[in-house]
């Protein structure tokens, strides 16, 4: 696993408690491993989003060099 990508709802309720766990166990099986956390509502730019993502792939890029 090069990295992980958490995309949540920004509506849902659990989904801080569920992202929690899962980062917590990433952590666990491979600490060294990114992780990006995307939460989605109403107002989410895609611009931002892209960059973010972006951004992300390069690190992961990098980190393999």
């Amino acid at each position: 696993m090069d990295g992980l990508l958490l995309a949540s709802s920004f509506a849902c309720g659990t989904s801080a408690v569920t992202n929690d766990i899962i980062r917590r166990m990433a952590r666990q099986r491979a600490p060294h491993v990114p992780v990006l956390e995307v939460f989605f509502d109403e107002h989410s730019a895609e611009a931002g989003l892209v960059t973010r993502l972006e951004s992300f792939v390069d690190l992961i890029r990098m980190r393999g060099e």
